[in-house]
């Protein structure tokens, strides 16, 4: 990788490298593109962005997994636009959450074809895929503190908020990425991720910057289109979140000849705790020389708060790694007093790459940033040698008679104990004394009769006080026919389907 990268600008920063025709971008139609297509296509844009008024204005994109979506992403950033990063903004809840973003204009990528509105006037532009581009244009001098991106929160407990992340964020939280993760212009990672949430984004960053390629695969909620990434399209690299990485662990174990023609050496794993025991079935599954990154990040910090490097993994396997260069942990009881190695709290975060704060929301960004530290809502510990390890969310931790249950680990081993059970989720139950209990609700795998379904209960039951104590064991146990996730993989809480 090249040395700390000077530049103001997150577009400039992430196409710092004019040399060489690496591939930069694989289209799910089999399609390819390179460095130089690249460098071309944003120069032209920002050219054309530019004569319609789209220079440090505040711009929503749809940021397909496409060579146009991704051009015009950086044009709108070179030319020091707010880029206001969303998904299918057509589709609901879309409309409604970029409503409050106070926009000055909107682009929807379609193939090789922008359209879009600016100033309330529609614009449209094509995507150039030849030419050379040897000098970036320079159309508006960007300030590092200023706004480069909006991303939404996950929302998976209400509407999310717009976090402001500024250029200078963005460089730093990418150069400390690069620190620790592989990644050079032999990298070719399937991305399964959107790139309208942070992980996804932050894969797209580094790729660009360490000069590797992305595989974008159509439909990654299909386990099959995965594999044919991992095989047919040549990657050698794969980020994903839990959910993504136990589906691909399911599909590979169920078909060991497909296995064996997987050459993964490189797994990046965020967006939720991923147990031990699962990480270590997705290495069984993979190459035998395979390094899986596993790290702890929140939109907030840029993506990344932690990296556990994987020549670590084997002495501490249930940690998230050392915080990056340039960002301070600390652990911090209930009363805001910091905790000695060992000791639960919740995860503080200080440094280089924090929001500057939530769009047009100052209560909500003064609930979280405080005194220059950013309050994550997550509990953890650090361990005598600075090792940071995330036990939970606030938010997925109930109080039961003064015991703290963690909702996540009673999901946790109800799927992994149970082959009948498909996915869980655990919601807090009001009890009639004013206090909390847990209800346990099902997905199954496949159909139960009445007997069966008792029987499972019942095991579900001994399982879980056996496990995590008699507090974890629910008063109540459904099925339903659906859990709902966020775009990013993340449940929804406040969601069942019944």
């Amino acid at each position: 990788m090249q040395g700390r990268a000077s530049s103001a600008n997150l577009a400039r920063y992430l196409l710092g490298n004019p040399d060489g025709d690496d591939v930069v971008l694989v289209a799910a139609s089999g399609d390819v593109f390179t460095r130089p297509q690249l460098r071309a296509a944003v120069a032209a844009l920002a050219e054309s962005l530019s004569q319609d008024g789209l220079t440090k204005a505040r711009v929503g994109i749809d940021l397909s997994p496409s060579f146009g979506a991704v051009a015009a992403y950086l044009a709108l950033l070179l030319n020091g636009n707010t880029v206001v990063v969303a998904r299918r903004i057509d589709q609901p809840p879309w409309p409604i959450y970029l409503a409050s973003a106070a926009l000055d204009g909107i682009i929807r990528p379609k193939g090789l074809r922008l359209e879009g509105e600016a100033f309330g006037s529609e614009v449209g532009y094509d995507v150039p895929v030849e030419g050379t581009a040897e000098q970036l244009p320079e159309l508006a001098p960007t300030d590092p503190d200023a706004p480069a991106i909006n991303l939404f929160t996950s929302g998976t407990t209400g509407r999310p908020k717009i976090v402001q992340i500024s250029h200078r964020a963005w460089i730093e939280s990418t150069e400390a990425i690069l620190d620790v993760l592989p990644l050079g212009p032999d990298t070719r990672t399937t991305l399964i991720l959107s790139l309208a949430h942070s992980f996804g984004l932050s894969v797209l960053h580094t790729h660009l910057r360490a000069g590797g390629s992305l595989y974008c695969v159509e439909r990654p909620e299909f386990p099959g289109d995965v594999l044919r990434s991992l095989t047919a399209g040549g990657c050698n690299a794969l980020a994903g979140v839990p959910t993504q990485l136990r589906a691909v662990t399911t599909a590979l174990r169920r078909d060991p000849d497909l296995a064996a023609t997987v050459a993964v050496d490189v797994v990046m794993q965020a967006g939720g705790r991923m147990e031990v025991a699962e990480a270590t079935d997705l290495l069984e599954v993979l190459a035998a020389d395979c390094r899986l990154f596993q790290m702890f990040g929140q939109t907030e910090a840029a993506a990344r708060i932690s990296i556990l490097d994987a020549a670590d993994r084997a002495r501490v396997p249930a940690s998230v790694g050392k915080p990056l260069r340039g960002l301070t942990v600390r652990i911090l009881d209930d009363a805001g007093h910091e905790l000695e190695p060992g000791v639960e709290g919740e995860v503080v975060v200080s440094g280089t790459t924090l929001m500057s704060g939530y769009f047009d929301d100052p209560d909500a960004t003064a609930e979280v940033l405080r005194d220059g530290w950013l309050h994550t809502g997550d509990y953890g510990y650090l361990d005598p040698e600075g090792f940071l390890y995330v036990t939970g969310r606030r938010s997925n931790f109930v109080k039961i008679d003064g015991e703290r249950i963690s909702l996540e680990a009673i999901e946790y081993a109800a799927i992994s104990g149970s082959p009948e059970v498909a996915d869980a989720l655990v919601s807090p139950l009001p009890t009639d004394d004013g206090g909390l209990a847990v209800k346990l609700s099902l997905l199954l795998a496949e159909p139960l009769d009445e007997d069966e379904l008792g029987d499972l209960h019942k095991r579900l039951r001994v399982q879980l006080r056996r496990g995590l104590g008699p507090k974890a064991v629910p008063t109540e146990i459904d099925t339903v026919t659906e859990i709902a996730y966020t775009p990013n993989a993340k449940k929804i809480r406040a969601r069942v389907i019944y």
